[in-house]
């Protein structure tokens, strides 16, 4: 069996326009689980994924990959290993949908279109392969888009909300996906603000709040109502059952 790689963060310091956003952010992350990071509207959660993805500036600390400091690793490297999909994509051209998502197997250099043609299927794109960008819905270039950092085949996959716009139906689908990509072998790291969605599908929940880990752990753990209720300013309680899961919330007391 082989060994799971591992992206490092350690002691992670960022600050943007002066403020500080993460302060001090440790964690190791393995490949072939699902971690989702959630947490309240300007926690960090965006900007741990993006230093993840050694797309900012860091006050301090680093992020190592396979246990080699990410800002030592190849451009090209980098791009065949991590796939990043920022939660406000641009499209710079408007491609066709098939081009858009070809655009993933650059690092690799080839054009791999057994690869492109399985993602698209995968997440329901065929029937807009040869349609403009800028004529699909936000759902379906969400879908589009994240079918771009799919057809790269990464080690591993960095989204940043990429359910947010999708409906129950693709929803469903790209997290059965993404949990197949990790049962692959890949590491899959969301930024999800459906706590239920994080519940129900990750392995492992980091909660960031003001910038610090809150809580990191299994779902039961890591949001426990006592966490939400700290955390969210929310009262709660789960329904259902493992893999069904929802969120009853009421105002705090």
């Amino acid at each position: 069996m082989s060994v799971p790689a591992v992206l490092e963060a350690s002691g992670l310091c960022v600050a943007r326009g002066g403020r500080g956003v993460l302060n001090d952010v440790s964690l190791n992350i393995k490949t072939g689980t699902v971690t989702a990071i959630c947490g309240p509207n300007g926690a960090g959660k965006s900007t741990l994924l993006e230093a993840l993805a050694g797309l900012v500036p860091l006050q301090s600390g680093a992020v190592l990959l396979g246990g080699r400091a990410l800002a030592e690793i190849p451009a090209l490297q980098r791009a065949r290993q991590l796939g990043y999909l920022p939660q406000a994509a641009e499209i710079a051209w408007d491609v066709a949908v098939r081009n858009l998502v070809m655009l993933g197997r650059m690092p690799h250099r080839d054009a791999d279109h057994r690869i492109v043609q399985d993602v698209m299927k995968a997440l329901d794109l065929l029937p807009f392969a040869a349609r403009p960008v800028s004529q699909l819905s936000g759902g379906e270039r969400a879908r589009a888009l994240l079918a771009r950092v799919l057809a790269g085949t990464p080690e591993w996959i960095l989204a940043d909300e990429p359910l947010a716009a999708l409906d129950i139906a693709h929803q469903d689908n790209l997290v059965c996906h993404l949990r197949q990509a990790a049962k692959g072998g890949a590491g899959v790291v969301l930024v999800l603000h459906d706590l239920a969605l994080a519940m129900n599908h990750a392995d492992r929940i980091v909660v960031l709040d003001e910038g610090r880990i809150a809580a990191d752990g299994p779902g039961a753990a890591a949001l426990a109502p006592a966490i939400i209720r700290r955390v969210w300013g929310v009262e709660c309680e789960w329904l259902g059952s493992q893999g069904r899961f929802a969120l009853s919330t009421g105002p705090a007391r």
